[in-house]
């Protein structure tokens, strides 16, 4: 189940190249349409996230300061979700980007067919003592400002019995504001690598009574960011260096049972005010 052949892509091919304003505008024209109420379905042609996936992946990207995975370490343990101090929380409505130019058996599939095969959960790590500095609470304008050294993941597992892990997402805030981005895959080791050029993947997988072939290109973490910054459901980053999380901050409401176990288990709030 490791990567195919050797498709490989430089994920520092981009850097510094930087995207044309009209590009930027054209960016955020198309994700807004797709966002738009009443937008048409992308069912047939393979779900939200896949045509979203694909687009941003061909878009120029964002010119980046230094390597999108600086500060991230090289290895993590498979049970670092379980063993490092990681709380679940429930993620915004809509299925994940899965990965760029997914095929399952041979067809793009919908976001449906994926949550048949693959499964996806989230967690979060404060530093010890440390808590979400929230400004303009209760406003349509709230933002969360995240301790440096927080950490979230988001990880995704082979429904099988029991689930096979095949990819881990990690975000760390750094200390010089800066995320830190990086995509985990699995080694014979047990343990996983962080991965330095975008690589496909083909896993098997059992689907609708048979087992079927699941392709798919490892999602270059400089979509992630630039996702982050231009779709933020719930924060509102000002550049795309300082983009994190996504589906954490004031706009996913389903947080408050997630502050309620925080407390419980940690015996303070994770937030300063």
């Amino acid at each position: 189940m490791g990567p195919a052949g050797n498709a490989r892509r430089d994920l520092t091919a981009h850097e510094d190249r930087p995207a044309s304003l009209y590009t930027h505008l054209m960016r955020m024209a198309l994700v807004l349409c797709l966002l738009a109420p009443g937008a048409p379905s992308l069912a047939s042609d393979g779900g939200f996230s896949a045509t979203v996936g694909a687009f941003l992946d061909s878009a120029p990207r964002f010119r980046a300061k230094e390597p999108i995975r600086t500060g991230l370490p090289a290895e993590i343990a498979a049970t670092l979700k379980e063993d490092g101090g990681y709380l679940d929380f429930p993620g915004v409505e809509g299925a994940p980007i899965w990965g760029d130019d997914v095929r399952l058996a041979g067809l793009a599939p919908t976001d449906e067919e994926m949550e048949q095969v693959l499964a996806d959960d989230h967690g979060i790590r404060l530093p010890p003592g440390r808590r979400i500095k929230r400004f303009k609470p209760g406003t349509p304008r709230e933002f969360w400002d995240y301790p440096v050294g927080t950490r979230l993941l988001h990880r995704f597992l082979l429904r099988t019995a029991p689930p096979t892990l095949t990819e881990i997402r990690l975000i760390e805030k750094q200390p010089s504001g800066r995320w830190a981005y990086g995509v985990y895959l699995p080694q014979k080791n047990g343990r996983l690598r962080l991965m330095k050029a975008q690589e496909a993947v083909t896993l098997k997988v059992a689907w609708r009574g048979k087992k079927v072939a699941l392709t798919m290109n490892r999602l270059n973490p400089e979509s992630c960011r630039m996702c982050h910054q231009m779709h933020t459901p719930v924060n509102d980053y000002p550049e795309e260096d300082t983009a994190g999380p996504c589906g954490f901050g004031p706009g996913n409401k389903k947080l408050g049972a997630w502050a309620k176990d925080f407390q419980a288990k940690k015996g303070y709030s994770p937030f300063a005010n």
